[in-house]
C-alpha cells in the first residue's frame, strides 16, 4: 500500500522500471521541476539579479571555498562548498546565507527567503542527483561527469495503479478533461467513458483526434513540478486508428495558428515570423468552438458544439462493442449519422469499480505556526480527497463567495471545481486545466483556465455543472507550461478581463526581446484581453510578463500584479487601462505589422511609453511572486483595515496590505507570515472571514507544502497596530489603530531607501541604497500618529523610490518587529 503522505514530486519518476537511473539527468529534471531555476542562474557570468546565488562554478569536481553569513550570530565565515554544504543549504537554508560573488550585487548578502526542501519533499536520491547536475555547471577541467549511474531507490515507483493519484480513474460516470496529450492541440477535450472507451475532441480542426481503450489519462507530468511536459494516456491504453472519419463540413477546419498541435513548433514559428497578423487570422478564421454538454445519463457520451462558417454543428461519438464507430451530428438542427468500422475491442483494462464520492465533510484544524496580529486566528481547511477517495493535489487558486447560499466556490489547477459550505466539500465540476480564477454570477460560473474563458451552467439544478460554453479562446495556447491565463475580473459595465503570461522556451518559436527567459510566441501572450458582454474579445493592454493576479476594485477599476524578472526590476501593482504598455517588449510582436525583428518594437523605443505602476512591491522583502489583490469590503468584520487591499506572495508565503495613495504612491504593511504554502488568492465569506488559497508546486514556496487553504478569522482586539503611512515631502506619518494611549516615538526606528531599475537583465539590485537620517519624530497619542521628518539628503536620487521602516520598539506586525514600506512610482 502506498504511503498516503507521499509527496507528488516523489511520483515524478512513475513509470521508471529500470534498476538504474542517470543521476545527472534526474538532477536536471528535478532542478527544473521544483523551480530552482526561478531563483538561481545556471549561466556563466550571468549578471541577472535573481533571488539566490548563481550556481555555475559553485560546485566544481574539487570543492572550493565560498563566503557565507552564519545567520544565528550574523558572522561572516568561509566554508567549503561541498556536498555537505549543498545539503545544508537545501534542508536548512536559513542557517547559512550566501554572499553574492558577481556584479552588480557582489559582496552583498542574499535575503533569507529560500524555502527548506525536507526529505519528505525531495528525497535523498533526488538531492544527490541535483548536486551531480550542478557539478556539470563548470568550466573544462573542473566539470563533474556528464553521466552518473546509480541504482534507482525504493519509493519512486507506485506499484498499484489505483493508489496513484495522477492516474485519472473512470468507474461509474463519464469524465471530461482538458489536458495536454500529444497527437492533439493543447485545447483538446478528452472523454473517459466507464466502458473503457476514451477519445479526444480537438477544437483545432473540430474532429475526434484520438481514440483509445483502457485507462483514461495519467496526469503525472501535469501534476509534477511546473508541468513542463505533456501528460500521457492512462494505464494499459491501446490506441485505435480512426481512418475514413466522416466529413461533416465542406471545407476542412485548421485553427493551428491559435491551437497548434502539441510539439508543432514549426507552425508556431511560421505564425510568429509570418506576414499575416494574428488579429487578421482571427478575422479570417472560419470556425469557432462553442463548448460541450455532459450527458444526462452519468454513463452516456457528451455532445460537442461548434460553428463552421455560418453553420452550427453538434457532435456525439461512441464505439460499439463490435468496433463500429458511430458519429451522430446535427447541422443547423438537422440530424445525421455516420458509421466507421474499427478493430473490435478486446481485453480492455478497467479499474476496480470504486464508486465516485463527490461530497465529504472535513474538520478544520488550528494553524498556530502562522504569525498573526493580535485578535486574529488561523485554521487549515483540509483538502477533499478525489472522487475515488485518494489524497489529491488540491491547489485552490480561484475563489469567490456565492451570495445565493454563502458557500465559497473554489477552482483548482488539476482537481476540478468545488463548493465549500458548513465544513463540507462538494465537487461541482470536473476536468478544467489550471483554473486560476472564478466569478460567481446569478445563473453561471465564469472560470479562467489555460485554454479559454469558460462559462459553466447547472441547467438541471442537480448541483453539478454539466454545460460548458467557451466565452473566449481568441489567443494562442500551446503546450508551454508557462502559458497561464489569470482571471477573470469584471468591471461595472459587465466586461471581463484576463491576463496572459509570456511563455518560456528557446529558439525561433519565441520572441524574448533580448531578455534571458520569458517571451511571446505571438497570439497576445503578454497581453490583457477584454471580453465584452456581447462576446467580443478585444486586445486591451500589452507589455505584461508574468501577471499572476488580476482583480476589480469595489469601484470596478481593474488592477493586476506583475512578477519581478526581465524588464521588471521588482514586482509591481498596476491599474489596467486601455492601450497601456506595461514594460515588457516581447508582447509587442502582436502590434499590427510587427515581427520579432521589427526595429519599431525595440525596448529603448517603448521604454518612455511605459505605464507607471501604482505600487512597487520590494523584491525578496514583501514579494517575489505576488498573487491577486483583494479589497477588504467587510466593513470591519475582518479588523480595523477596511478598504485596504490584501495581497499574498507565492514564494515568501506571506500576506501584506496595500493602501494606495494619489500620484502612484502606496503604503505596504506586513500582515501575516509563515503560511504553509505560497499565497495566490484570497476571498471573504459572508461573515467576514478570509480564505487564503495557496500552491507550492513548481515554484517552491517558503512554507514548504505543495498546497493549502487557510481560513483567517478576526475577533475584536484593541491593541495598537500600524494602519497606514502617509507622506508630505520628506515628512512621513505612521497611523495606528486601536488603543494608542501609550504610543511613543520609536527610539530605534530605522529608515532606508533605494530604487529599482527596469532593464533587460533579470531583476534589479537595490540601487542608491541609503540610511536615512531622522531630523525629528513626534508621537500624538490622541490621533494615534507618529510624525517623522527626514533630513534633506542630496545623495537621494529623484524618481521612483522605496522607503523601508523598521523598529523593534513600536507595535509589531511581524514576529519580532514592525516592518513597512512606502513606495513612490514615477
Amino acid at each position: 500500500m502506498l504511503n498516503r503522505s507521499l509527496s507528488f514530486l516523489a511520483l515524478a519518476t512513475v513509470g521508471l522500471s529500470a534498476a538504474e537511473v542517470d543521476l545527472v539527468k534526474l538532477g536536471k529534471e528535478t532542478f527544473n521541476a521544483v523551480g530552482c531555476a526561478e531563483c538561481h542562474s545556471e549561466i556563466k557570468d550571468d549578471t541577472s539579479v535573481k533571488t539566490g546565488p548563481g550556481l555555475y562554478g559553485l560546485f566544481p569536481s574539487t570543492a572550493r571555498k565560498r563566503d557565507i553569513i552564519e545567520a544565528e550570530e550574523n558572522h561572516k565565515h568561509t566554508i567549503t562548498a561541498d556536498y555537505a554544504y549543498f545539503k545544508k543549504s537545501l534542508r536548512t537554508p536559513a542557517t547559512e546565507i550566501a554572499i553574492s560573488e558577481v556584479a552588480p550585487t557582489k559582496g552583498t548578502t542574499f535575503l533569507p527567503v529560500m524555502p527548506a526542501y525536507p526529505d519528505a519533499f525531495l528525497n535523498e536520491q533526488k538531492a544527490e542527483a541535483i548536486f551531480h547536475y550542478l557539478q556539470t555547471l563548470n568550466d573544462d577541467g573542473l566539470r563533474g561527469p556528464s553521466k552518473v549511474m546509480a541504482e534507482l531507490k525504493e519509493g519512486t515507483v507506485v506499484k498499484d495503479i489505483h493508489e496513484n493519484p495522477t492516474e485519472i480513474l473512470v468507474t461509474d460516470r463519464t469524465r471530461i478533461f482538458r489536458a495536454r496529450i500529444p497527437g492533439s492541440s493543447a485545447r483538446a477535450v478528452h472523454v473517459g467513458h466507464p466502458s473503457g472507451l476514451n477519445y479526444a475532441f480537438d477544437p483545432r480542426n473540430m474532429t475526434i483526434s484520438k481514440v483509445w481503450w483502457g485507462g483514461f489519462l495519467n496526469l503525472k507530468n501535469e501534476m509534477s513540478g511546473r508541468g513542463n511536459n505533456p501528460s500521457a494516456l492512462g494505464y494499459n491504453a491501446r490506441e485505435v486508428s480512426l481512418s475514413n472519419q466522416p466529413k461533416l463540413h465542406g471545407k476542412p477546419v485548421d485553427l493551428s495558428f491559435k491551437s497548434p498541435l502539441i510539439n508543432d513548433g514549426k507552425s508556431i514559428e511560421n505564425n510568429l515570423w509570418g506576414d499575416e497578423d494574428f488579429i487578421d487570422q482571427l478575422k479570417k478564421a472560419n470556425a469557432q468552438f462553442i463548448g460541450y454538454d455532459y450527458p444526462s445519463d452519468p454513463k452516456g457520451h457528451p455532445t460537442f458544439h461548434y460553428r463552421v462558417g455560418k453553420d452550427t454543428y453538434s457532435l456525439t461519438f461512441t464505439i460499439k462493442a463490435d468496433g463500429l464507430a458511430v458519429t451522430q451530428s446535427t447541422k443547423n438542427g438537422k440530424a445525421s449519422k455516420h458509421e466507421t468500422k474499427t478493430d473490435k475491442p478486446e481485453s480492455i483494462w478497467r479499474p476496480n469499480p470504486i464508486p465516485s464520492t463527490l461530497t465529504q465533510q472535513v474538520a478544520l484544524t488550528p494553524m498556530d505556526r502562522i504569525v498573526l496580529l493580535p485578535g486574529y486566528s488561523a485554521e487549515r481547511v483540509p483538502a477533499p480527497t478525489d472522487p475515488q477517495g485518494r489524497p489529491q493535489l488540491f491547489e485552490p487558486l480561484g475563489m469567490a463567495l456565492d451570495p445565493k447560499d454563502g458557500s465559497i466556490v473554489v477552482t483548482t489547477r488539476t482537481a476540478g471545481v468545488w463548493r465549500f459550505k458548513d465544513n463540507t466539500w462538494t465537487m461541482i465540476a470536473d476536468g478544467l486545466l489550471d483554473a486560476l480564477g472564478v466569478i460567481v454570477e446569478k445563473d453561471r460560473l465564469v472560470v479562467g483556465q489555460k485554454a479559454e474563458l469558460t462559462a459553466l451552467y447547472d441547467k438541471n439544478g442537480d448541483g453539478f455543472y454539466e454545460t460548458f460554453r467557451t466565452l473566449s479562446d481568441d489567443f494562442l495556447f500551446t503546450a508551454n507550461y508557462h502559458g497561464y491565463l489569470h482571471g477573470p475580473a469584471k468591471d461595472k459595465a459587465g466586461n471581463y478581463y484576463f491576463t496572459l503570461n509570456l511563455d518560456h522556451r528557446n529558439g525561433r518559436q519565441i520572441h524574448k526581446a533580448n531578455g534571458p527567459f520569458m517571451g511571446s510566441q505571438g497570439g497576445y501572450r503578454g497581453w490583457t484581453l477584454q471580453v465584452t458582454p456581447d462576446g467580443k474579445t478585444i486586445p486591451f493592454a500589452m507589455g505584461l510578463r508574468s501577471p499572476a493576479g488580476i482583480s476589480a476594485s469595489p469601484q470596478g477599476d481593474i488592477y493586476y500584479t506583475e512578477n519581478q524578472g526581465e524588464y521588471n526590476g521588482t514586482s509591481k501593482m498596476h491599474l489596467v487601462e486601455k492601450g497601456n504598455y506595461y514594460g515588457h517588449p516581447s508582447g509587442l510582436v502582436d502590434v499590427p505589422g510587427m515581427k520579432p525583428d521589427s526595429p519599431e518594437i525595440a525596448w529603448d523605443k517603448w521604454a518612455p511609453k511605459r505605464a507607471v505602476s501604482v505600487a512597487l512591491l520590494p523584491h525578496g522583502r514583501i514579494a517575489n511572486a505576488p498573487g491577486s489583490p483583494t479589497w477588504d469590503t467587510t466593513d470591519g468584520k475582518f479588523g480595523p483595515f477596511a478598504g485596504d487591499i490584501y495581497c499574498g506572495d507565492q514564494t515568501l508565503s506571506t500576506l501584506f496590505r496595500i493602501a494606495l495613495k494619489p500620484k502612484n504612491e502606496a503604503a505596504l504593511i506586513h500582515f501575516a507570515d509563515d503560511f504553509p504554502s505560497g499565497l495566490m488568492r484570497q476571498t471573504f465569506d459572508k461573515d467576514g472571514a478570509m480564505y487564503v488559497g495557496q500552491t507550492g508546486r513548481g515554484w517552491r514556496a517558503r512554507g514548504g507544502s505543495q498546497h493549502a487553504l487557510i481560513k483567517l478569522t478576526y475577533t475584536k482586539n484593541d491593541s495598537p497596530q500600524l494602519k497606514d503611512i502617509s507622506r508630505k515631502g520628506d515628512t512621513f506619518t505612521l497611523h495606528f489603530s486601536g488603543n494608542t494611549k501609550e504610543l511613543a516615538e520609536g527610539t530605534d526606528l530605522a529608515i532606508e531607501s533605494w530604487f529599482y531599475h527596469d532593464k533587460p537583465d533579470y531583476g534589479s539590485p537595490s540601487n542608491n541604497k541609503l540610511k536615512e537620517t531622522i531630523a525629528s519624530q513626534k508621537a500624538n497619542r490622541e490621533k494615534g500618529t507618529i510624525t517623522i521628518k527626514l533630513k534633506p539628503n542630496d545623495q537621494r536620487q529623484a524618481g521612483s523610490r522605496v522607503f523601508y521602516f523598521s523598529s523593534k520598539n513600536l507595535p509589531k506586525n511581524r514576529k519580532d518587529s514592525l516592518q513597512a514600506y512606502y513606495t513612490i512610482s514615477r
